[in-house]
C-alpha cells in the first residue's frame, strides 16, 4: 500500500483504502478502480492524497487491522522526531517531509474510526515535546474537519501542529518534569521565547504556508491579550484552533504544569471560554472530547467502582461503565449503560 498524491494518478490504480467525506461518509469503496473521472472529482473535492494498493503485495490479504491497532502517536512520533533532530543538526530542506506526515495523519482521521475514537479517548499521560505535537495535530485536524475546513487550510493546521513546539529545540534549558509557576523569571522569559525562536527558524521556508508559520510563533496568544510573544488580540483563527488543542493535551499531559483530569480541563477551558479562547472553538471541541475517556475507574452515587468501557457519542456525560465492586465492596462484574441507568451519576473519579 501506498501513499499517492492525486496529481500524479494515472487511471487504473486501485484504492486501498476507501476515500470519506468526514469520519462516515464513503465517496469511493475501497478495491475500486479509480477512471479518470473518479480522479478528476477528486481533484474537484480537494482531495490531495489516497492509498493505492502496491502491486508487488495482496492487499486483499492485509490485516487491515494494522492501520489502527496502534495509537496515532505510535505511529508518527519517531518519524517527527527524526524529522526534527536532523533539521536541527543538518539541512532544513528535509522537514518538508512533514507535509507528507501531516496527509497521513490527516487521511487517517479521515477515514479511520478508530483513530478518531482514540483521539476523543485521550487521558492522562506522559509525552515528550514529539508525542505532544502528534496530539495537538490529531485534535486540531479533527476540529478542523468538524468545522469543514478546505483541505488546503487543514493541512497548514496540521503542520503548524507537528512544528508548534519546534522553538524549544532551541533553548539551552530542559523543561522537562518543570512547573511554570515555579520558574525564575529569568528562565520564564527564555521559557516564553521558544514561540520566537520556532518562528525564526522556519521564517524563510517557502514550503510553509502563512498559517503555519503563524501558528507556530502565535500558539501562546490570547484573545483577551494575555499570551505571548506579543500580547496581540486579533488572532488568526488557524492558529486558535490549534492553541486550544494545545491547551488542552498540555494539561492532560502535564508539560510545565501539573496533569489534569479530562473532567478538570474541561471545565478549565470553560471558565476561559470567550475570555482566552473563542467560545464557539471550545464548545466544538468539548463536543467531541470524552469527559470520562474509556479505562477511567470511578465511583457512582451508589457507591459502586467502576471503570468507563465506552462512551455513548451524544452524551459524553454519560459513559457505558462496567462495575466491579459494589456498594458494600465485593467483587462483581456488570455492566451499566447510563443512559439506560437515569439514576445513577459519577460522582468521581479515582487515580
Amino acid at each position: 500500500m501506498k501513499l499517492k498524491n492525486v496529481s500524479d494518478l494515472k487511471g487504473g490504480e486501485f484504492l486501498a483504502r476507501p476515500v470519506c467525506i468526514g469520519s462516515d461518509i464513503i465517496l469511493i469503496y475501497e478495491g475500486t478502480c479509480l477512471k479518470e473521472e473518479y480522479i478528476k472529482k477528486l481533484r474537484e473535492l480537494g482531495v490531495q492524497y489516497v492509498y493505492i494498493r502496491d502491486d508487488n503485495s495482496d492487499d486483499d490479504t492485509e490485516d487491515k487491522s494494522s492501520i489502527t491497532k496502534d495509537s496515532i502517536v505510535e505511529d508518527y512520533r519517531e518519524k517527527v522526531r527524526n524529522l526534527l533532530e536532523r533539521h536541527v543538526y543538518s539541512s532544513r530542506a528535509e522537514l518538508a517531509e512533514l507535509k507528507e506526515i501531516a496527509y497521513e495523519i490527516i487521511i487517517d482521521i479521515m477515514n479511520e474510526d478508530d483513530v478518531v475514537e482514540q483521539i476523543e479517548n485521550l487521558k492522562e499521560h506522559e509525552a515528550d515535546i514529539y508525542e505532544h505535537s502528534i496530539n495537538v495535530c490529531a485534535l486540531a485536524v479533527l476540529l478542523s474537519i468538524k468545522l469543514k475546513l478546505e483541505m488546503e487550510t487543514i493541512h497548514s493546521i496540521a503542520v503548524g501542529s507537528i512544528l508548534h513546539d519546534i522553538g524549544f529545540r532551541y533553548i539551552p534549558i530542559s523543561y522537562a518534569n518543570k512547573i511554570m509557576s515555579e520558574l525564575t523569571r529569568k528562565d520564564l522569559n527564555e521559557f516564553k521565547k521558544h514561540t520566537i525562536y520556532g518562528y525564526m527558524a522556519i521564517e524563510y521556508e517557502d514550503w510553509l504556508t502563512a498559517e503555519s508559520k503563524d501558528i507556530i510563533l502565535s500558539h501562546h496568544e490570547r484573545i483577551d491579550g494575555s499570551g505571548y510573544p506579543l500580547k496581540k488580540k486579533e488572532i488568526k483563527d488557524t492558529t486558535q484552533i490549534v492553541s486550544i488543542c494545545d491547551e488542552y493535551d498540555t494539561l492532560l499531559c502535564g508539560i510545565c504544569c501539573k496533569p489534569m483530569k479530562t473532567y478538570q480541563i474541561i471545565e478549565n477551558l470553560k471558565a476561559k471560554s470567550g475570555i482566552a479562547f473563542e467560545e464557539k472553538y471550545i464548545k466544538l471541541l468539548l463536543d467531541f472530547i470524552a469527559l470520562y475517556p474509556n479505562g477511567t475507574k470511578v465511583i457512582t452515587n451508589e457507591g459502586e467502582i467502576g471503570i468507563v468501557i465506552k462512551q455513548n457519542s451524544t452524551f459524553k456525560e454519560r459513559p457505558i461503565i462496567s462495575i466491579i465492586k459494589d456498594k458494600y465492596g465485593n467483587n462483581i462484574n456488570q455492566e451499566k449503560d447510563l443512559l439506560k441507568h437515569l439514576n445513577i451519576f459519577i460522582e468521581s473519579v479515582i487515580d
